[in-house]
C-alpha cells in the first residue's frame, strides 16, 4: 500500500484536500530545487508530507501539535520532531522548505526566517 493510500485509509487522518492538487506543486518544485531533502514545518493531517515522500522527497518534519505528531508519525513512520520551530536545532540543510498555514501564527518571524536550515 502507498503512503497516499495509507492516509486516506486511516480514520485518524482526515484528509481535507483532493491529494492530486500537490501535484502541481511537487512538479514545480523539482524545477526549482535541485535537492531532495525536504523539512516540512507545521504538518497539520500529514497529507502534504505523505506526497513528498511519495516524490522520493528525504523528509523531515516539526510539529508543534503533539497529537498531530503521533498521529501522522504512526501512519508515515518517519519521526516527527514535537517542538516549536523556533527551537528546532538541527546540522542538516534543506533543499525545500514547506511553511503551510504556518507563518502568520509565529510569534517572531524574523528570527524564524533567518534560522531556517536551507543549503
Amino acid at each position: 500500500m502507498d503512503i497516499i493510500q495509507k492516509i486516506q485509509n486511516n480514520l485518524s487522518l482526515k484528509v481535507t484536500y483532493n491529494l492530486d492538487c500537490y501535484n502541481h506543486i511537487f512538479n514545480r518544485l523539482e524545477e526549482l530545487a535541485s535537492g531532495k531533502d525536504y523539512l516540512e514545518i507545521g504538518i497539520g493531517n500529514g497529507e502534504m508530507l505523505a506526497v513528498a515522500q511519495e516524490f522520493g522527497y528525504h523528509v523531515d518534519a516539526v510539529e508543534i501539535c503533539k497529537e498531530d505528531c503521533e498521529k501522522v508519525s504512526a501512519v508515515l513512520n518517519i519521526d516527527i520532531k514535537w517542538c516549536d520551530i523556533i527551537d528546532f536545532e538541527t546540522e542538516k540543510k534543506y533543499d525545500v522548505i514547506v511553511m503551510g498555514d504556518v507563518f502568520e501564527h509565529v510569534i517572531r518571524p524574523v528570527q524564524v526566517l533567518k534560522k531556517l536550515p536551507l543549503c
